[in-house]
């Protein structure tokens, strides 16, 4: 069965001359191997398990990065349906609030700025929330979310792990935006951060609840969406990495858990100016099963 999948036989197989990167039997073996552990522990203990990515070596495969969630305790309520009308605002936002942008020096959230009046996001509709400064890059600054004239289409939240869950608790309790991005990752993937994770999900699960149903949440852990109709972009990697094409958009979106898979895909294809590039991180909200859907129908 393996042998017959086309990717597959690019592995396993002669390529231009070059000897196979790996036996199709060494592969076989993974696969063996994860049947026997769904065999064993599905369903039961285990109810997803990722393993991304995995690099092929001479030695075989060798995975870099595994996942594995427990079964659902099944005295929790189900997570209610998320408000997907609110990603035309994730998609093409028509005001912005970005949190984390450095005054002084460039961090994350200064790049992520300079990235939307790059791609013509209107620099009036753009707010940075930071105390004592008046405006950063021609954008103007407030001291808090209260201080935030209107609800935003989109907040970036470009903080530290541990400011993410009171920042988003407040966002949904004032609705303050329809959409947020969360860029940080150390929440989900770290020890310790379960009393956080916990808060945030708490939080906005309430929203749903709610006349309002709160927004809608890409990431955490993620570099976010490039989106042309948006005329924004929050990867924040340096345009000598990753130039931003100067061909014309075309009809194409990278959907990815990744932010790197994305990244070397966009590298490869440097052509290529997709419609959207979205990358979901650790969907703690969101799916790229959402994206999907929705940007099926743009």
């Amino acid at each position: 069965r393996l042998a017959g999948l086309p990717l597959v036989r690019i592995v396993t197989e002669s390529q231009r001359g070059q000897p196979a990167l790996c036996p199709v039997g060494a592969l076989a073996r993974v696969v063996e191997s994860l049947q026997a552990l769904g065999r064993a522990h599905v369903p039961g203990d285990l109810r997803e398990i990722e393993i991304n990515p995995v690099a092929v070596t001479a030695g075989g495969p060798v995975a870099l990065d595994v996942l594995a969630r427990a079964t659902v305790d099944r005295r929790r309520p189900a997570w209610p349906p998320r408000p997907r009308h609110r990603l035309a605002a994730l998609y093409a936002p028509k005001s912005a609030v970005i949190l984390g942008v450095s005054e002084k020096g460039v961090n994350v959230g200064r790049i992520i700025l300079r990235n939307l009046l790059r791609d013509g996001f209107p620099i009036e509709d753009i707010v940075v929330v930071k105390p004592g400064a008046d405006r950063i890059d021609g954008c103007r600054c407030v001291p808090d979310l209260a201080s935030l004239p209107s609800r935003v289409d989109l907040a970036v939240l470009a903080i530290g792990a541990g400011q993410v869950p009171a920042t988003l608790t407040e966002i949904v309790e004032r609705e303050a935006a329809e959409s947020v991005i969360v860029i940080p990752g150390g929440l989900e993937e770290k020890a310790g951060t379960e009393g956080l994770v916990t808060r945030m999900r708490e939080a906005l699960l309430a929203s749903r609840a709610t006349a309002w149903g709160g927004p809608v949440v890409n990431g955490g852990n993620c570099l976010g969406i490039r989106s042309r109709p948006g005329r924004y972009d929050t990867m924040f990697i340096p345009a000598s990495k990753l130039p931003v094409p100067d061909t014309p958009e075309v009809p194409l979106a990278f959907i990815s858990q990744s932010g790197a898979f994305a990244i070397s895909r966009m590298s490869r294809l440097a052509t290529l100016n997709p419609r959207y590039v979205v990358t979901a991180g650790n969907q703690m909200d969101l799916t790229v099963g959402d994206h999907l859907e929705a940007l099926a129908e743009d």
